[in-house]
Order: C-alpha cells, then sequence, then structure tokens
C-alpha cells in the first residue's frame, strides 16, 4: 500500500523526514503543539474576511468557520495539496477561460514563512499535475499586513524531489528514518516520542551540537551513544594560535563533562566581579517584529534592583528602549550590560533603525555572556541554552509566575545574576589540569 503524499508531509519532509514518515502512516496518537492550533484558529479566522473579498473571482470555494479546519483540497492521483482558494491569474475572469490559475494559501502568522511558500508550491505542482500548466504564481496570505504574490517556478525543482522521495517512504516496507532531534521539534506533536526513544537509547542526537555529519562519521567508528562517545576525547598539545582564532565546540568534551558530571574549561574565561553590573533581557515577537518587555536588573554592590519596562502596543516599543537607555545611561560608560545571546543586540539594532534612537553608547556596553562560554567551557549539559545552564547552576524559572504587569516581575531569566557570579568562580577557581599537555581541558 502507498500512502497519499500531502502538504502537511511534503512540509515536514523538509524539517524532518522522521516527521512526513509518521504524518504519512495517519499517526494520530499525539496532540497537535498548542502554538500549531493557535495559528490554525488564526488562519480560520483570517480565511474568512479574505474569501468574503474574493467572492466572484473563485473557480473553488468550501464553507469555512473560524473555528474549523476546512481547505480546499487538491488531487492528482497520489497528491492531495490544501490551499484556500484557486483564481485565474493575469486579471482575467472566470468566464473567459483564460490565463492560469493561481492558490491562494492564508497562514496564521504575520511572516511569510519559507514553509508556507512551499505549501503554496506544491498547490501550484498538483494543480499542474491536473491541468498540464504548473502555475507561475501564488498567493500567500499573512495573518496581518498585505498578501505576497510569490514566484512558484523557482521552488518546483525542490517540490519534485521531495514528491519523489515522499513516495518512496510511503510504501509499507520503507524504514523509519533515524531519529535526529532539531529546531522542529518545539512544536512537533512527535516531540514527546522521540524525546522518549532518545532518552532510552542515550542518542548522540540528544546533544544539541550534534548534526547528521558527525553522527554519520561517528557511526563509522561504533560510536552510537553519547556515553561512548565521552571515551573519545583526547587532549592535544598546544599549538600557537592567532590572536583573532575562533572557538570551535568539541562535542567529546561535552560528552566527557556529561558523564563525569563535572565542568571542563577549555580556555579559561575573561570576567570579572564590578561593583555595579547591569543585567539585560529583552522579550519579544519575531513574528510580528516587536518587542514588548526589556527586563533590567542592577547589581549596585550589595544591592539589587529589578526593572520592567512594558509596550503594550507597538507604538509603545520606542519608548521602553528609551527608558532603558536613560537608566542604563545613569551610570558610568564602562559599565558592563550583560545578557546572553544575540537577541538584544539586534533588538537595539532594529529599533535605532526604525526610530532613530540614539544607543550605540549601550550597544558598545553590551557584553555577550554566551561568548564566553560557547568552546571554552564545557557543563554537565547537552546544551548552552540558557534553561539547561540555570538549571545546573541551580537556577530554575518559575513557570507559575505570571509574564503580565499583574505579576511581580516580568520574565527575566532568573540565570543572569547566577551566570557572572558563576564565571566570576571558574576563573578563579582551583583546577586540575590533565597530566603531560598544557592545551587540555581543566576540570572543576
Amino acid at each position: 500500500m502507498q500512502h497519499k503524499v500531502t502538504t502537511d508531509a511534503v512540509v515536514a519532509f523538509t524539517q524532518c523526514q522522521r516527521k512526513a514518515y509518521y504524518l504519512l502512516r495517519g499517526d494520530q496518537s499525539s496532540r497537535a503543539h498548542d502554538l500549531e492550533l493557535a495559528l490554525k484558529n488564526r488562519a480560520a479566522v483570517k480565511r474568512s474576511k479574505y474569501l468574503d473579498g474574493l467572492e466572484g473571482n473563485l473557480l473553488h470555494q468550501l464553507p469555512f468557520s473560524a473555528d474549523a479546519d476546512l481547505q480546499l483540497k487538491v488531487s492528482a492521483d497520489d497528491l492531495i495539496s490544501a490551499c484556500d482558494a484557486i483564481t485565474q491569474a493575469n486579471g482575467r475572469s472566470v468566464r473567459s477561460g483564460g490565463g492560469e490559475r493561481e492558490p491562494h494559501l492564508v497562514v496564521g502568522t504575520s511572516k511569510v514563512s519559507k514553509e508556507q511558500e512551499l505549501a503554496a508550491d506544491f498547490a501550484g505542482h498538483v494543480i499542474g499535475q491536473i491541468e498540464g500548466i504548473a502555475p507561475s504564481f501564488g498567493i500567500v496570505v499573512p495573518f496581518s499586513g498585505g498578501r505576497k504574490r510569490s514566484n512558484l517556478t523557482v521552488l518546483y525543482p525542490q517540490i519534485r524531489s521531495i514528491v519523489e522521495a515522499i513516495r518512496k517512504m510511503s510504501i509499507d516496507s520503507a524504514a523509519e528514518p533515524p531519529l535526529l532531534l532539531c529546531a522542529a521539534c518545539a512544536t512537533c506533536q512527535f516531540r514527546d516520542h522521540c524525546y522518549r526513544e532518545a532518552e532510552e537509547t542515550d542518542n548522540l542526537t540528544l546533544l544539541h551540537r550534534m548534526t547528521p555529519a558527525l553522527m554519520k562519521k561517528y557511526a563509522q567508528r561504533g560510536v552510537f551513544t553519547v556515553n561512548q562517545l565521552s571515551y573519545m576525547f583526547r587532549p592535544r598539545r598546544a599549538r600557537k594560535r592567532s590572536a583573532v582564532a575562533l572557538s570551535t565546540f568539541n562535542v567529546e568534551l561535552q560528552a566527557l563533562a556529561i558523564r563525569n558530571k563535572k565542568t571542563y574549561l577549555h580556555e579559561a574565561p575573561k570576567l570579572s566581579g564590578r561593583p555595579v553590573e547591569l543585567y539585560l533581557d529583552i522579550e519579544g515577537i519575531p513574528d510580528q517584529n516587536f518587542n514588548y518587555l526589556i527586563g533590567l536588573m542592577i547589581k549596585d554592590h550589595d544591592g539589587v534592583t529589578m526593572k520592567a519596562f512594558w509596550a503594550d502596543t507597538v507604538a509603545d516599543e520606542s519608548r521602553i528602549f528609551q527608558e532603558c537607555i536613560d537608566t542604563i545611561n545613569t551610570f558610568p560608560p564602562d559599565i558592563p550590560v550583560y545578557h546572553y545571546g544575540s537577541y538584544e543586540p539586534r533588538a537595539f539594532q532594529s529599533t535605532k533603525d526604525a526610530y532613530g534612537i540614539k544607543c550605540d553608547t549601550v550597544m558598545k556596553q553590551l557584553v555577550n555572556i554566551n561568548s564566553m562560554i560557547y568552546g571554552k567551557i564545557y557543563f554537565p549539559t547537552r546544551s548552552n541554552r540558557l534553561k539547561d545552564l540555570g538549571a545546573h547552576a541551580g537556577a530554575t524559572s518559575n513557570s507559575k509566575r505570571s509574564t503580565t504587569k499583574a505579576g511581580r516581575f516580568p520574565p527575566l531569566r532568573d540565570f543572569w545574576p547566577i551566570t557572572a557570579g558563576f564565571l566570576s568562580q571558574i576563573s578563579m577557581a582551583r583546577t586540575t589540569r590533565f597530566p603531560a599537555h598544557s592545551n587540555g581541558a581543566l576540570c572543576i
């Protein structure tokens, strides 16, 4: 038996082949992620309004409701695509019978993603299988903003190769794709199943920095688990390094840290305590280019002060950044402003570009703690994600804490004060060096 190739399977294939394999077989054992359900509801609301404006120009239309997942299904042999409407292109009316078809897809996000463009392309591909001529363009309609007219011909070769790969996967005798955890797992309905399997088998994919290429390389050497990988680490003799040498991440040393439950230093961090330190965290909705909350913790000698700057609407965004900048500028310009990751500098830069806010001085004060950790400090954790490091350091976030103004304090990541203090302790800690190697890892 060969299963039908659907839009969901085609999109899933580009994210995770195992997910596509499960969808082809109609696995309904797992519930969709809340985010996916919310986006479907938003799309249903937008769809109803959008189709009203197209009435009279539609080739096909089904009744829709705001809480139902009803879409137009276009079938050709074993292919079934989902779209919301099909119209004539080139401004020609339905009655004239001229022009190409154009598939329309309504989505629940504010930006059009590559996966959504791929879904529109697949609809065009299926229409082409029916009529002999594939549409050149398609329309993707986001929840907010104007619709986007996409050139479908660019992705048709990729669509054809994906369809052929899925057809091979769809036969009953096809083997299940290997387990590989990835970014798409965060909102995948099969996430718990895959993580449970990974835990039970101690799979290499549990390590955040593990890639398919590395897994293949280690498989050739008979290494399939994190525990096995931990015995692969061998300290090397020191080499002369240039002043601008980039840090690289060693998954073998990370596995060793996990097995021994110890922290290893490949390079001692350069971080010293200051009487006054600032810790910054910005929360936003990237899909809407909207930063709604800035959390600032001020450590002044032995005192700690928390400040929250809230934006109720996009119109308030420039105000909260200016208030935060004004607060930081009350301190000397050499005071470090610690943050974790690249989001905060990008948020300041985008705000500067959008509103013309002067923040060059503050941006020079920003210190990314992650740059002091990556490839230099190996904690007994599977990733350098803030939640994992925070849990290891004893700073776990309170999931019950309110993220509204009614809460005691916004979700400023609890990890900050412990991060700086922990790294300071590491830099001054008594360490043991691997014998006979000046470039070995230091064990704490």
